[in-house]
């Protein structure tokens, strides 16, 4: 004969215990280490503004999150704070972040996001970001706390990295990276006129070496650059105007040589009868290029 109050027995603790542990499942929302809050690491340089994330991996669902956050003052302005529309809800920060949401949220993937100013008295160096919370300001509808673990992260300031170019025997500093522009313009000695030709040195910098008026990105280094002119009239590049450059243009118009940019004196890209007499000009001193 069967003992059925043993049978009760045993089927009603069954009962209890698996109550219980369903029970206690808000209270272990989130096993230790399976839940991350990461701090992302950036760099910049004194003066700069940056954006630091507060990334959640191994969230198990939270409808409340409440704050703060930890960074060197003296080398870093918190600005503002600002919550990812995905994760919905309302945010508020003033001396702390308090988010919270009618329903949980499982979402992983950037919460949060630090909007910092890098001071311009910030030496290089490494400079620590975290967020931290005490027991209670992470939970979730259940009104269960949910703990996670911080990852910090941090702003590392870097050099601003000046370099030197140096051009027509003058030095000037850029930080890499900074736009330089150049222009290379037209001038006279009062007699003679000078057009630029084209530029020399490191020019793996420039897009067109012959280009008056350029620019480029200062690189990580120092450069030099050179602007070459060629003298107008000066048929034969000796870098005088005299009458041998007469014969040489009188040459260049029978088709007994091949003229060059500076017997193209008035710029109207090509060489003829009207170049030959402002060079007779030139010579008496009767004209001065403009161009």
């Amino acid at each position: 004969m069967f003992d059925w109050s043993c049978i009760m027995k045993k089927a009603l603790a069954c009962l209890v215990c698996a109550v219980l542990a369903a029970l206690s499942l808000p209270l272990f929302a989130a096993a230790a280490g399976e839940a991350v809050i990461n701090v992302s690491s950036v760099s910049a340089h004194a003066g700069e503004a940056v954006d630091v994330t507060v990334d959640f991996s191994g969230n198990p669902g939270i409808n409340t999150c409440t704050f703060s956050v930890e960074y060197d003052e003296a080398a870093l302005n918190l600005d503002s704070v600002s919550a990812s529309e995905a994760i919905g809800g309302t945010f508020v920060y003033v001396s702390r972040g308090v988010w919270f949401a009618e329903s949980d949220t499982a979402y992983n993937g950037t919460f949060f996001t630090l909007h910092f100013t890098v001071k311009d008295s910030a030496a290089p160096g490494s400079y620590p970001v975290s967020i931290s919370y005490a027991e209670g300001d992470i939970s979730n509808a259940n009104e269960a706390d949910v703990n996670f673990d911080i990852s910090a992260g941090g702003v590392t300031v870097v050099s601003a990295g000046k370099y030197t170019l140096t051009m027509d025997g003058v030095a000037g500093e850029y930080s890499a990276g900074e736009t330089v522009s150049l222009n290379a313009e037209f001038y006279t000695d009062g007699q003679n006129g000078y057009r630029f030709a084209y530029w020399s040195g490191d020019t793996d910098v420039l897009a067109d070496t012959s280009a008056a008026e350029i620019s480029f990105t200062m690189p990580e280094k120092d450069i030099t650059l050179t602007k070459n002119y060629i003298m107008v009239g000066d048929a034969n590049g000796d870098g005088r105007v005299n009458g041998t450059d007469t014969n040489y243009m009188k040459r260049a118009l029978t088709g007994d040589l091949t003229g060059t940019s500076a017997m193209d004196i008035n710029l109207d890209e090509r060489w003829n009868g009207t170049d030959a007499n402002l060079l007779k000009r030139i010579l008496v001193g009767s004209y001065v290029p403009e161009k």
